[in-house]
């Protein structure tokens, strides 16, 4: 499902059944002409208020390359086999049919069948003997009557939801490349008179639809006689549309610099003003969308400077595919509005010479990606170009027959509104999604083709390794111990964080960008070493990391330090304290951790929260293996480090090596420290200082705070096979 963001701790009772445990007749001969022709009805009251319309299910298949418009009917044809509708209404006390397959006597091939039979392809268990309601699917995915059921059914059992995802669908359909095109394969007068009989079809659907029409004027009267009358006819015509720029000559950004685009920016903007075009204001597309995503700085700023640009839409953030992941952001100033395809492309211009056939080109309007994307996203900015409506008009052909297709079996209500106001809309309904979230554009072979020659993958290097903490563990003293290892190493110090990058926890260094962030390890990749790592001890329990991590480094190894959670918040408080914080200064640990008072209310959250640790590390199992995960007990790190050290290095792939000989006890700091060049390099005194014990009637107090959280860690490290601290296991004997 697309942007369906739901409480992560919730189980969903759907499940997915292999077809034979449903029938023996849903076996892989049968399959196809299942999904061909079959027949339904939805009986399942509970979600009749869902996207599902109840009504006789009848899906079509043409037989012509002359196709005519898809009709509501009662019959299913294909290929002689023949299958009427016969609703069978079965509600017994401990389940209900929810999508009947009606299969009348045939011959398949030279398998014959002699009698009805009625499979229940969908069920839904009403809890009868458990309490727990659940719904079984028994067919493909594939099959876009399934997915109708499977929309349904998470909206059913997560109704909240329903807010975003409920039956309104905006659509907006860009026509690209207005002008552009060789010769003999651009629209003509008669296509620009067909173009506006077809906005107003579309607008029995959605009242006042309107196209919005992307130019480029530099290729105006550019075709060839027929074609040129047909870019001046459609100038006479323009105000039946609304318009936005692309580039003057179709320009790429990636192969200009800043000053070139700001100067056909310009050209394509007088171009408009000469013809008094109604443009969209503040929207533009850019071309193969390159510069969007990736993000091309300069493209963003002369589109600002040239333009005043405030919106614009992309197919690729963060990828192409899956269809259903494309997202939103916000990127200096502008906001971008995930794009869709339909299926068609500038070369599409013939029914016959669709790419993989002509019944391709049906099947993906009806029931296939077109129709899933409009089911899926409740805000559609298709993408099409002007070549799809000259000639065969395949574009006319297809946005007309999925929404007449949609509209006869489902309750979708599709709209229109102006692009500024699909815009507002958007966020308001995905507020989350305002953040870009960086992925790595190395490993999308789509992505690699849109950077700059300067972006080259050869000098991009990534840590592969993460220290995520949490703070005051020793995660500080891992690091240095790690890197003792010759083919380890970690990024270059920061004058403002030392050590700690800190990308994925603080806004300003992650607006910096990906390229700010991989030279701080090109130092490391020079020496060629296996492991490059960060180490930033407040990525553990900040609330993006896990996410923003995994979409930019893909799955590299995460180290967590886990200590008694009192004793690591102590020695916060503690920390604090040192650095002469006014309310560590005034207010006693056990004041803070057991107050209520606003003024403590911050301290307390940093020592509390952090020691949470299967709140947070249940976020980052949704996101990394349990295999990438590793969990070091502070205690053994304290105590004996070279065999820490030996065991992490083993678990990620580097040769063996004596951390023993290069890890030492120092009697004068009361800690082990690294040797380096022959000496000893310990930690400055910030780290491991010496303060008053925690007396054992505060210890256990504050103890019970985390006596729920602790139980539950247990359960989740021995699930996972996870390494169990020792002081855990204590405490829940």
């Amino acid at each position: 499902m697309r942007s369906m963001q739901f409480d992560e701790t919730k189980v969903f009772p759907i499940h997915f059944l292999p077809m034979k445990k449903l029938s023996i007749l849903f076996s892989k001969i049968y399959i196809k002409w299942f999904v061909l022709c079959v027949s339904s009805f939805v009986i399942l009251s509970t979600l009749i208020d869902g996207i599902w319309k109840i009504e006789n299910i009848q899906p079509r298949r043409f037989d012509s390359f002359q196709p005519s418009d898809f009709v509501c009917s009662n019959q299913c044809y294909d290929d002689g086999l023949r299958s009427e509708i016969t609703p069978n209404l079965t509600n017994i006390k401990t389940e209900e049919n929810v999508l009947i397959l009606t299969l009348i006597p045939s011959k398949i091939g030279t398998i014959s069948i002699n009698s009805t039979l009625s499979l229940s392809a969908v069920i839904k268990d009403n809890g009868f003997y458990d309490g727990v309601e659940k719904i079984f699917f028994g067919g493909s995915m594939d099959y876009w009557i399934i997915q109708l059921l499977f929309h349904d059914s998470i909206l059913y059992f997560e109704p909240r939801l329903k807010i975003k995802f409920n039956h309104d669908r905006y659509l907006q359909i860009d026509i690209d490349d207005i002008f552009v095109g060789q010769q003999d394969t651009r629209i003509v007068a008669k296509d620009v008179d067909y173009l506006i009989e077809s906005q107003d079809k579309l607008r029995e659907y959605m009242p006042n639809f309107t196209y919005t029409l992307g130019y480029s004027g530099y290729f105006f009267r550019k075709g060839n006689k027929l074609e040129e009358k047909g870019d001046e006819y459609l100038i006479e015509v323009k105000d039946k549309f609304l318009w936005f720029p692309h580039m003057w000559k179709h320009n790429h950004a990636q192969d200009h610099d800043v000053s070139y685009l700001k100067a056909v920016m310009t050209q394509n903007r007088l171009f408009a003003e000469n013809f008094n075009l109604p443009l969209v204001k503040g929207y533009a597309v850019s071309p193969q969308h390159i510069g969007v995503y990736p993000t091309i700085d300069y493209l963003y700023e002369a589109w600002k400077e040239i333009w005043d640009i405030n919106m614009t839409s992309t197919e690729e953030y963060p990828h192409f595919k899956p269809m259903g992941g494309r997202r939103g952001f916000k990127y200096k100033n502008i906001s971008v509005l995930p794009r869709q395809t339909c299926g068609l492309f500038t070369h599409t211009l013939y029914y016959h010479a669709y790419p993989g056939g002509y019944q391709t080109f049906l099947d993906n309007i009806f029931g296939g990606n077109l129709f899933t994307s409009i089911l899926i996203n409740p805000f559609n900015i298709f993408m099409t170009h002007q070549q799809n409506y000259a000639h065969d008009r395949l574009a006319e052909y297809t946005f007309r027959n999925v929404l007449q297709f949609l509209r006869c079996y489902t309750n979708i209500n599709f709209k229109w509104v102006h692009p500024n106001e699909m815009q507002k809309l958007y966020f308001e309904t995905f507020p989350d999604e305002q953040k870009l979230v960086w992925t790595n554009p190395c490993e999308d072979t789509r992505h690699i083709k849109m950077l700059l020659q300067a972006q080259d993958c050869k000098n991009f290097v990534l840590p592969n390794l993460l220290i995520i903490g949490p703070q005051k563990t020793g995660t500080t003293a891992l690091a240095n111990f790690l890197k003792l290892h010759p083919d380890v190493d970690s990024n270059d110090l920061l004058k403002d964080s030392f050590e700690e990058v800190q990308f994925f926890s603080n806004e300003e260094k992650y607006e910096k960008g990906i390229y700010w962030y991989s030279n701080l390890f090109i130092k490391a990749r020079n020496q060629s070493k296996k492991i490059i790592f960060e180490k930033t001890a407040n990525y553990f329990d900040h609330p993006t990391a896990p996410m923003t991590t995994s979409y930019l480094l893909g799955s590299p190894y995460i180290i967590i330090v886990l200590k008694d959670p009192v004793s690591r918040a102590y020695s916060w408080y503690q920390h604090m304290k040192f650095h002469n914080d006014p309310i560590a200064n005034t207010y006693s640990f056990e004041e803070v951790m057991l107050g209520n008072k606003n003024e403590t209310a911050k301290l307390k959250s940093r020592c509390y929260t952090p020691g949470r640790y299967a709140y947070h590390l249940l976020k980052w199992l949704r996101y990394y293996s349990s295999s990438k995960i590793i969990i070091v007990d502070a205690d053994f790190l304290s105590k004996d480090p070279s065999k820490i050290l030996t065991k992490i290095s083993r678990k990620i792939g580097l040769n063996d090596f004596n951390f023993s000989s290069l890890i030492k006890y120092n009697d004068h700091k009361g800690f082990y420290c690294p040797i380096v060049e022959g000496h000893p390099k310990c930690l400055g005194k910030s780290k491991g200082r010496k303060y008053d014990d925690l007396s054992d009637r505060i210890r256990k107090k504050i103890d019970d705070l985390y006596r729920e959280e602790n139980k539950i860690l247990y359960n989740l490290l021995y699930i996972n096979k996870f390494t169990i601290p020792l002081w855990l296991k204590r405490k829940i004997s």
